[in-house]
């Protein structure tokens, strides 16, 4: 019997532009993915071509034009569970309070 390769996460960042230049303070999207691979770097090449094929280019309501693009991998981590399913652990780190603090403020959310 066959099995499948293991799944992995990977935490990758996009980088915006706006007219070519970051917008002020940088603005970046923290995007986690999956990927099947037998091997911590076949699952690093994967997300490399995964990330680079990523790019996106539109006018904001500004007419400038707007570019999001890969920057780098952050993190490989293999996912212990074969099968992924609603409640799915695929990614998960340790931080600190003062990074948990930076976290929180960095999300903008509406829960109750």
């Amino acid at each position: 019997m066959m099995t499948s390769p293991p799944w992995f996460s990977v935490r990758l960042v996009m980088r915006c532009t706006v007219s070519g230049k970051p917008p002020r303070g940088g603005l970046f999207e923290d995007r986690i993915i999956v990927v099947r691979a037998a091997t911590e770097a076949e699952a690093h090449e994967k997300a490399l071509a995964i990330g680079g094929a990523a790019r996106e280019e539109y006018l904001n309501e500004y007419q400038e034009p707007v570019t999001w693009e890969f920057l780098e991998i952050l993190a490989v981590k293999p996912i212990a569970d074969s099968d992924i399913q609603p409640g799915t652990e695929v990614f998960s780190t340790c931080i600190t309070e003062v990074e948990l603090s930076r976290l929180r403020a960095s999300i903008q959310t509406t829960w109750p």
